[in-house]
């Protein structure tokens, strides 16, 4: 009788963990399928910081120029790179071509983030991109990095509280619905300028500047109102 009840035991088990590994597998074939970034960058990012190889680590630097001072190793399909100053290296390829930047660098630590090597002519989504980078001070976006298709910037920066500069003079917004709470809690953003901002098609934008504290200075949009 113990036997079979072991047998049994062992068979349920077995079939969970099976139901469960093929469940992963589909997720990570479906991210895959859909050009989700999270999975590649962000955990190749997160494998380096928890890798304590580099001590801390301050700038993200997105590019496929290798230089050679570097050390490599291979992640994800990709390469990231790291140097003994702090810096980050993430390429191996000409580009990098993004479908979805959802919550893409979160929470993360990075004092300067370079995308030069990005490419997001694709992109719609770019919710939360920044949100939460409480040591961020600059972004460098690069040529590549195309908004022309993206709807949504809600959050994309909040919660960056170093941060006091951005260029954001190369964003092209047409399709653009969403900036809610797209600025909220930058404390240290003085300025903003808007101008190459088409906000007519904008639906939401409740929240977009709340406790930016010492925010004087506002370029409106170029075409639209914005309605705060």
């Amino acid at each position: 009788m113990k036997w079979v009840f072991l047998v049994s035991a062992v068979t349920v088990v077995f079939f969970l963990l099976s139901y469960y590994f093929k469940d992963t597998n589909k997720e990570k074939k479906s991210s895959k399928k859909n050009g989700s970034c999270k999975e590649e960058f962000v955990s190749a990012a997160m494998k380096i910081l928890g890798g304590g190889k580099c001590g801390r680590i301050t700038n993200l630097i997105f590019s496929a120029q290798i230089p050679h001072e570097v050390i490599t190793e291979n992640i994800s399909g990709g390469i990231a790179l790291w140097t003994s100053d702090g810096d980050v290296f993430y390429g191996g390829r000409e580009k990098i071509s993004l479908s979805d930047c959802e919550n893409m660098f979160k929470d993360m630590p990075f004092s300067e983030i370079d995308l030069s090597g990005f490419d997001t002519k694709n992109v719609r989504n770019m919710s939360g991109m920044f949100s939460g980078c409480k040591e961020l001070t600059s972004v460098y976006f690069g040529e590549q990095f195309s908004t022309e298709n993206v709807t949504d910037f809600s959050s994309m920066f909040e919660g960056c509280e170093t941060l006091s500069f951005l260029d954001l003079s190369g964003f092209k917004t047409e399709k653009l619905e969403n900036t809610e709470r797209m600025f909220a809690g930058c404390k240290n953003l003085s300025s903003l300028n808007l101008e190459s901002f088409d906000v007519r098609q904008l639906k939401h934008s409740a929240g977009m500047f709340e406790d930016c504290q010492i925010l004087k200075k506002v370029i409106n949009p170029s075409k639209g109102e914005l309605k705060l």
